[in-house]
């Protein structure tokens, strides 16, 4: 069979993000993503593709995400990141705008009966509207709101917020029972019988009972869930990994087939009458999964058994199945439908336990045109005889294959049956080079001959995130790439060229937090903090408070404006709303110096910040704006065009983080805010690793705080090109260390170099209101477990950092300390093993005369007689030395 005969027909993809539901009946699906458009595709006939128009235009202008989408019975809603939900008939036309949210909208459902929309948003509230009056039945905020789901009689809902699982009533959302199973937020579905509740955890998916939410069991898994879905028949369920989605099944909690996305997947969802998926990813992508589920397994839509405990098993059998053994036979394809132009289709789909007949699989038979990324697992249970794996790889080549498997052949490599094993022979190249490498005990040099893809020919492929290669697409280098840092050559007739597509890193605001309820935090520093709150549409009040309430005492005045941004200095705050972008001076003595802007609606605002003198806007355009705290504009620039992810301040100096238009990894910057540049580089963050608060140390350090828990400070920034960056805290290993389970909201480091902070318990993940008491934790140097060597590094570090300073005031103490740190470890290296060596090259990194005859002191203490007749050597060495340079 023709390949293209074997591809359903690509629907138009979205720009960006999407994601797609299946009607009620399976006849229609409908998706939406970064466009004021809606899509309806039918499932029966390729060709009918229906396009309407969202409801209301965007604030400013732009066109804005639509992240959420669910169909009922009777129509179809949408949530949008303006925070309105609009609802369609079938036939995509406007039925009634049905919630106007004041942040943005993460989830939309229709009821199971159809009857009621709910809708979440961003301010972690939950709004119930009735279909068919339009009219709002119930609201409620749930703390640290994460996920919902309706159960099927559509008379509850449940809720997985920071307090756990929550089972409330659809007509009185404020009618709670909490879970007995203390669970963290996380993704939910239901079995098809509405007898259990799935919620995944950290590594595994527990399963509640409906009546009383008390844990039944649970299964592991081998990563964190992102969605999640059982089938019809419940015999299976659906989960997403990031780029990966598996299929489970469920009574013996072993996958049956999974597949590898270009994206992150935004939403799963099986067909409800037949075997079939509907998969979108973070990229635009829209994909359908044909028969992902193997003919030898039950299909997923065959009746619903009712659930029993002893169908699922706690063991992880994740593990077990890396260890069987695979086919011999040439893999069973599974393909998906890619939103795109180019007929191609998915790579690294898996499937496991594939029936055979005659040595041959089912499915070879219409499958053997193509030969992808794919392996075929064999079940140990039903497996009669030990076969070697073959693992067959598509040949990157810039020749057109229509077939690579035409040419092969199954022939028998011994004449003896009972130890008979298949070998795979080929005409093509690449396929017997891999039979001939897999027979090689030892390696070879390579010939001048051998044909070797070095953008893709892997021998190892990490296709279901086992771990057993690492994962390095996280690095941010392209969606078409591989695991080892090379990226895969696109099949676009296009020579010698790479696709390298990235995501733009999410600005940041130090300090600030999403709305949790009506409140959020705009910003927080060693100063003080800002927080807002709503009172109505168009509404707020905006609070700033002092630690040091003896220099400048709280305040709080009516917004009018829906300022989201904000910054401190010691003179004034600086506030500014994203879109339409307006900023705002408002001085903490004297209001008849305020001043505000209106800017350029078309260039909404990232991040702001204010020094002493000035002030700094950074917009969406790249464009980094310096104004006087007074308002009159000093400089305009844009620094090729790089987004600004983070700046902060210290006086006048500006910290700036922005993405490379190139590489796409994050850079910094320090200024003056006039255009002298004091350094730029690249920033030190572990792999996968992004930024969660900037700020300056109160000594006018920059400073990092990633999101593995690593505070960073720069060292040495007003010498060009000798910079470095220092981890100078883990407050990961810090909270293991106190056998504590809570992380830390950032606040700033002071001038005795010590980490403040906000204890956060459990899942937390901002502060309550008001904040809570701050506590503050000394740094300690990343990497060095010993007590005495990181207190050394610890002084050297701090010496380091004063040393930098324009006007350093405690050098000399910090230099004395580091010296009696040093006297510490030589006193330790005499008391143990001693090794003189090591001991004289304590002594050789002493430079005050008193710690040098103090070392002598320990050596003879110590009854070391050598190492003290060492020293004063090099003592007399040194001496006269200097003798030498006084006379000359």
């Amino acid at each position: 069979m023709d390949c293209a005969d074997r591809l359903l027909k690509k629907y138009a993809p979205f720009v960006g993000y999407a994601v797609a539901t299946y009607s009620h009946d399976g006849d229609h699906v409908y998706s939406c993503g970064i466009s004021e458009k809606l899509q309806k595709h039918s499932t029966t006939n390729r060709d009918e593709l229906k396009t309407f128009d969202y409801g209301p235009r965007a604030e400013g202008g732009r066109k804005q995400l639509l992240k959420t989408i669910s169909a009922g019975h009777h129509g179809v809603v949408a949530g949008c990141d303006d925070g309105t939900v609009c609802g369609f008939n079938t036939n995509g036309e406007l039925v009634s705008t049905l919630v106007r949210a004041p942040s943005g909208v993460t989830k939309v459902l229709f009821s199971p009966d159809g009857d009621l929309v709910a809708a979440s948003s961003k301010d972690d509230k939950i709004t119930i509207v009735d279909w068919a009056s339009k009219r709002k039945v119930s609201e409620a905020t749930f703390a640290g709101l994460h996920q919902f789901i309706w159960s099927l009689d559509s008379k509850n809902v449940f809720v997985s917020a920071d307090e756990g699982i929550v089972q409330v009533s659809a007509r009185d959302l404020t009618n709670k029972t909490l879970a007995d199973f203390a669970a963290t937020p996380g993704m939910m579905a239901w079995y098809p019988d509405g007898s259990v509740l799935a919620v995944a955890q950290a590594k595994q998916v527990v399963l509640l009972d409906s009546e009383d939410l008390s844990k039944r069991t649970s299964f592991n898994i081998p990563s964190k869930v992102t969605e999640m879905q059982f089938s019809p028949s419940g015999t299976y369920i659906a989960i997403a990994f990031g780029h990966i989605v598996e299929i489970w099944r469920l009574k013996d909690s072993n996958k049956v087939a999974f597949v590898k996305m270009d994206a992150k997947a935004s939403s799963v969802n099986w067909h409800p009458s037949r075997n079939e998926m509907f998969i979108t990813n973070e990229k635009g992508e829209l994909c359908t999964w044909p028969n992902p589920v193997p003919s030898k397994f039950t299909l997923p839509f065959e009746g619903v058994a009712p659930f029993d405990d002893d169908i699922v098993s706690d063991k992880n059998q994740y593990i077990e199945m890396e260890e069987t053994p695979m086919f011999n036979d040439v893999p069973d394809t599974q393909e998906l439908d890619l939103a795109d132009t180019q007929e191609i289709d998915i790579p690294d789909t898996q499937v496991m336990d594939e029936p055979q007949l005659n040595g041959i699989p089912n499915k070879q038979r219409s499958y053997t045109d193509e030969l992808q990324d794919t392996q075929v697992l064999e079940d140990p249970a039903e497996s009669d005889e030990e076969e070697e794996p073959v693992i067959s790889r598509k040949r990157k080549s810039k020749e057109p294959v229509d077939d690579p498997l035409a040419d092969t052949q199954i022939v028998n490599d011994e004449p003896d049956a009972s130890e008979k094993k298949r070998k795979r022979v080929s005409m093509d190249p690449s396929v017997d080079r891999m039979e001939k490498e897999k027979s090689k005990t030892k390696h070879k040099p390579l010939e001048e001959d051998d044909d070797i893809d070095l953008a893709g020919d892997m021998f190892v492929e990490d296709d279901d995130g086992a771990g057993y290669v690492p994962d390095l697409s996280h690095r941010g280098l392209g969606q078409n790439e591989y695991g080892n840092g090379h990226m895969e050559e696109e099949d676009d007739g296009h020579q010698g060229g790479y696709a390298m597509e990235f995501d733009e890193v999410r600005a940041i605001q130090p300090g600030a937090t999403e709305f949790r309820g009506t409140r959020r935090y705009l910003h927080a520093s060693y100063l003080g903090y800002i927080w807002t709150m709503k009172h109505a549409e168009n509404r707020y009040s905006v609070t700033s408070y002092f630690f040091d309430t003896g220099i400048h005492k709280g305040y709080h005045f009516t917004d009018h404006v829906g300022y989201d941004l904000g910054c401190m200095s010691r003179r004034a705050t600086f506030y500014a709303r994203t879109s339409p972008p307006s900023i705002f001076m408002r001085f903490h003595s004297s209001i008849s110096e305020n001043w505000s802007l209106d800017l350029d609606e078309t260039d909404p605002i990232r991040c702001i910040s204010v020094g002493k003198t000035k002030c700094v806007v950074c917009t969406e355009s790249g464009l980094i704006l310096t104004y006087s705290i007074f308002g009159v504009p000093l400089r305009v620039y844009r620094d090729a065009g790089e987004p600004t992810v983070a700046v902060t301040a210290h006086t006048d100096t500006f910290f700036m983080v922005r993405q490379d238009s190139f590489t796409h990894k994050l850079n910094f910057v320090v200024e003056n805010g006039e255009g002298h540049i004091f350094t730029r580089g690249k920033l030190s963050l572990p792999v996968g690793a992004h930024i969660k608060f900037v700020c300056f140390t109160q000594n006018g350090d920059p400073v990092v705080f990633d999101s593995d828990g690593i505070i960073l400070i720069l060292s040495r920034w007003k010498e060009e090109g000798q910079y470095r960056w220092i981890p100078a805290l883990d407050t990961v290993a810090m909270a293991k260390e106190h056998g504590r389970e809570e992380t830390y909201w950032p606040i700033g480091i002071d001038c005795d170099y010590n980490f403040h902070c906000v204890i956060l318990k459990g899942a937390a993940t901002q502060p309550p209101h008001p904040l809570p008491l701050t506590t503050d934790f000394p740094i300690k140097p990343v990497g060095e477990p010993r007590q005495l060597e990181s207190d050394y590094l610890k002084k050297s570090v701090m010496a380091e950092l004063e040393e930098g300073r324009d006007e350093p005031e405690n050098l000399g103490n910090l230099e004395i300390e580091v010296e009696k740190a040093l006297l510490r470890l030589l006193h330790a290296a005499c008391k143990s093993e001693f090794k003189l060596n090591k001991c004289l090259y304590i002594y050789r990194r002493l430079k005050n005369e008193e710690c040098k005859e103090a070392a002598v002191t320990i050596a003879l203490r110590c009854k070391r007689t050598i190492l003290a007749e060492k020293i004063n050597e090099l003592r007399e060495k040194d001496e006269a030395a200097k003798n030498g340079k006084r006379d000359d």
